[in-house]
């Protein structure tokens, strides 16, 4: 039987609650031991696609709020959740000043403890984002054409079709669709997650305006913040 490749999946939500849906069926799926990277800009919706993670880990989504000031939260199951049991710990990395800041908020053992992840702003500890390897799950959310429009980029491990209940979150996941929908094993802009040609010449990117906009150099790998984080910024969601 041949391996299997890993999918891409190029989404438009409409509203917040359709990003929240997305969430909660990316959970149905979620297994211990899953970290997902949450990349984008302020307000792109990273925290409401969380409550949809907690949602579908069959966790109470009310509970979810964004870690800014406390880096990570953690939620456990309660009574009356479903028989996994799973927990989810969810880290906002951006006033982390890198991996070496990671014990301090015991990120190994998070890992180590069946628990699924979630990670907001994961350029800000690349070098750890990057040793999880092919392991790792990520969804890139861009601002779209209007002020509720997000478009998201999901990357899943090849593992993930394996899992029961996958085809079923599939088909539910196309009626947010776009720019070619579900590609397996595919080569697709890091940006905006057209299709490459073979031979690209802007390769990870289809041209040089998605090139130009990854600011931060996470979707090209080369990780960089593109200013300093200021005491003030704005942080919400």
């Amino acid at each position: 039987m041949p391996a299997a490749l890993p999918i891409m999946l190029t989404l438009t939500t409409n509203a917040p609650e359709d990003t929240e849906l997305v969430g909660e069926l990316l959970g149905s799926l979620a297994g211990a031991g899953d970290v997902l990277a949450l990349e984008g800009e302020l307000g792109a919706g990273k925290t409401r696609l969380v409550r949809g993670l907690a949602r579908g880990l069959g966790l109470d989504a009310d509970l979810v709020h964004s870690p800014t000031f406390v880096l990570m939260n953690e939620y456990r199951p309660g009574a009356g959740s479903g028989p996994g049991g799973l927990r989810l710990v969810h880290v906002d990395a951006y006033r982390l000043g890198g991996d070496e800041e990671l014990d301090t908020i015991g990120w190994d053992e998070a890992l180590a403890g069946g628990a699924v992840v979630a990670v907001e702003w994961p350029s800000r500890i690349a070098g750890a984002i990057k040793r999880l390897g092919p392991a790792l799950a990520a969804v890139q959310l861009h601002h779209a054409e209007d002020e509720e429009r997000r478009r998201l980029v999901v990357h899943l491990p090849a593992g993930w079709q394996r899992r029961p209940g996958f085809a079923k979150v599939m088909s539910a996941l196309g009626r947010f669709g776009s720019g070619g929908g579900v590609v397996v094993g595919g080569e697709r802009c890091r940006g905006c997650g057209r299709e490459l040609p073979a031979g690209a010449p802007h390769a990870p990117f289809c041209g040089t305006r998605c090139r130009d906009a990854d600011l931060g150099r996470w979707f090209s790998e080369a990780y960089r913040v593109s200013r300093p984080v200021e005491a003030d910024d704005e942080l919400s969601e």
